[in-house]
């Protein structure tokens, strides 16, 4: 079995979202979750100084998940109107009751003289709008020398005829109690009354019991799990398709949960994911991992946080694995579940893409063949044998020659994991180019007994067409990291300034790294020279690699062999002049030939300036463009 589970407990607080409780609320829609209800006790408790920090409406107790454990609270309510509510939901919830029933066990105490009664209501709302009313009689007050007031009475009041209906993110549950009628109270006044009613809530002291209402909902029917590719954001597309021999990179199962309790994070007591055995083996656990709290953060009402399977290359077997999130609160053992579609890991698959060192675009030039190296992996399950058809589609004209590497039936894959390198070649036409296409697309169809089992992969390469040689093309760096260039051979932009100063310290060496790109067809190499170098000062062309200088050939300097597209890194060393009143600014001018066409060249120039330990640049002005200069004189 293959079993993935997440375990974290929940202790802190959240800060709820600002309502008005004068707002009128319109008639709510029904919504239903997707997972089961369950039955809830929702007590009534006296509301701290924490969560008067946090901004919990104004009201006489809240109404919480979590059983009391501090002392006995009790209210009034013969003269104002006792409120009780739930903080603001994080996020909708459905309530109902077992058949249609909503239990309300309240403890309250009556007292006033022995033919005194009273009527109470006890209103059940969401938000402002009330669901149920029930009235409630009383009589045979305490108070009296034969019947002293002792114990609070516990009374269960049935709100029946109950349908669902829905309390909304933001808004609340919330119970309101009101005397609406006394008599014989001996009474001044209607409010001026001997009688008294008080409710009781919290640890109930003498009875060891609770107020509390008793519902059926699902708190955390706003919870939902992703299956990603590791790395990935909780908004872009799943990944359910697995591949046993995939890439290490591509064998990381990021699974993505976002827990939201109505009641916040404190009603939370458990996650568990499940990836069950593609087989439906049960009691056999493959992987687990425990969360601590700090594994995971408080985003927009909802606890977020993500982990990764890495399973090992073959080990996820072929087959369907269910996927279920598992969420436990503090009243239930039993866990409210989220079924997620489940992963997938394919017998057949085929991963398709360039050799390492092969670039995405096509060079063809006259006359000349043109090589693709591809790498051809099965990704799939073990001892699966298949095979993969490589063509181009469409094809190319007729007046293009075409050849894969292919054997008749296919290039063949014996096992999952097995690894080629095809090959193709293309030859262009001898003198008519005009056929190029702008790119082309090489298909890739697995099969198995001449019948396709898998996706088709693809790998769509731009075409360019080159000369056989062509003008190299350079670019200049200040630093070894090329993070700082400061000239280009085609600057089509104009982002480099070649009167921009480089500074060079006047007793050290300055240092420039020119890169010499092949941009023919054929492998060249290249002759080196500089055209111009300020008055007194020096410079040499030096191997990058063996930092040794390049000695002067027939009046230039010569590079190495450069294939097609490939790049060369020459190091220039810049000597400033020792002489003091030698110019301290100039201009250094290089040129770069090939040796295969003496016709084909590319110059650069650069501009150097000798320092003494200090140098300064104007960065901002306040006039705006063009910027100020420093004066050098």
């Amino acid at each position: 079995m293959l079993c993935l589970m997440i375990v974290f407990s929940i202790f802190s607080s959240i800060n709820p979202t600002s309502s008005d409780e004068n707002d009128l609320v319109e008639i709510i829609p029904v919504k239903y979750s997707t997972s089961a209800d369950q039955d809830y006790r929702l007590y009534f408790d006296g509301i701290t100084q924490n969560d008067v920090d946090s901004g919990f409406p104004p009201a006489s107790g809240k109404i919480t998940t979590r059983e009391p454990v501090g002392g006995e609270s009790e209210i009034s309510i013969m003269e104002s109107t006792g409120e009780f509510l739930t903080p603001y939901l994080l996020s909708d919830i459905n309530i109902s009751g077992a058949s249609n029933e909503i239990i309300f066990n309240v403890f309250y105490q009556f007292s006033g003289p022995s033919e005194a009664t009273a009527v109470m209501d006890v209103r059940l709302m969401s938000g402002n709008t009330i669901i149920k009313t029930v009235s409630e009689d009383l009589d045979d007050p305490c108070g009296s020398p034969t019947n002293q007031c002792d114990d609070p009475d516990d009374e269960q009041i049935v709100f029946e005829g109950i349908n669902t209906f829905l309390v909304e993110s933001d808004s609340y549950l919330k119970v309101e109690l009101e005397i609406v009628s006394q008599s014989n109270c001996d009474s001044g006044g209607f409010f001026d009354s001997n009688c008294d009613v008080k409710i009781f809530f919290g640890n109930i002291e003498t009875d060891n019991q609770e107020t509390y209402l008793s519902v059926r909902t699902n708190t955390l029917s706003g919870s939902s799990l992703k299956v990603h590719k590791e790395g990935a954001g909780w908004n872009d597309v799943e990944t359910l398709d697995w591949y046993p021999h995939d890439s290490d990179e591509d064998r990381n199962i990021q699974i993505s949960v976002d827990i939201r309790s109505a009641f916040g994070r404190e009603d939370i007591s458990e996650i568990e994911l499940f990836i069950d055995d593609a087989d439906g083996i049960e009691g056999v656990e493959e992987y687990s991992y425990i969360f601590s709290n700090n594994d995971l953060k408080l985003d927009n009402g909802g606890l977020v946080g993500n982990v990764v399977y890495s399973y090992e290359k073959g080990g996820l077997k072929a087959g369907t694995y269910p996927l279920e999130l598992r969420v436990k609160d503090l009243q239930h053992d039993q866990p409210v579940i989220f079924s997620h579609e489940p992963i997938i890991s394919h017998t057949y698959g085929i991963d398709f893409e360039l050799a390492e060192d092969q670039g995405e675009t096509l060079l063809v030039a006259p006359g000349q063949t043109s090589r693709l190296e591809f790498s051809l992996t099965h990704i799939g399950y073990s001892n699966n044998e298949m095979s993969v058809e490589l063509s181009l589609q469409p094809p190319l004209s007729s007046d293009w020659q075409v050849e894969f590497d292919q054997p008749v039936g296919g290039y063949q894959l014996d096992y999952g994991g097995t690894q080629i390198k095809p090959t193709l070649l293309i030859k262009a036409p001898d003198e008519d180019m005009s056929s190029t296409p702008s790119n082309i697309n090489v298909i890739a169809v697995p099969k198995v007994n001449n019948s396709q089992v898998t996706d088709v992969s693809q790998l769509l390469l731009s075409v360019e067409e080159i000369d056989v040689y062509s003008d190299p093309r350079l670019s200049l760096f200040e630093d070894a990291e090329h993070q700082i260039q400061i000239a280009d051979s085609v600057d089509l932009s104009g982002d480099f300034d070649e009167d921009f100063s480089s500074f060079v310290n006047f007793d050290g060496i300055g240092e420039f790294y020119l890169d010499v790109r092949n941009t023919g067809f054929d492998v060249d190499s290249f002759r080196m020279k500089f055209l111009d170098i300020p008055d007194q000062w020096d410079a040499a062309f030096v191997d990058n690699t063996t930092g040794e200088a390049i000695v002067k050939e027939q009046g230039s300097f010569p590079s190495g062999d450069v294939n097609s597209n490939a790049v060369e890194t020459i190091l220039i060393e810049v000597y400033p002049p020792i002489d003091r009143n030698a110019p301290d600014l100039g201009k250094i001018t290089l040129e770069v030939t090939s040796a295969s066409d003496l016709t084909l060249r590319a110059t650069i120039s650069f501009t150097v300036q000798r320092t003494f330990g200090v140098h300064s640049t104007v960065i901002y002005d306040c006039d705006a463009a063009p910027l100020g200069y420093v004066n050098s004189e």
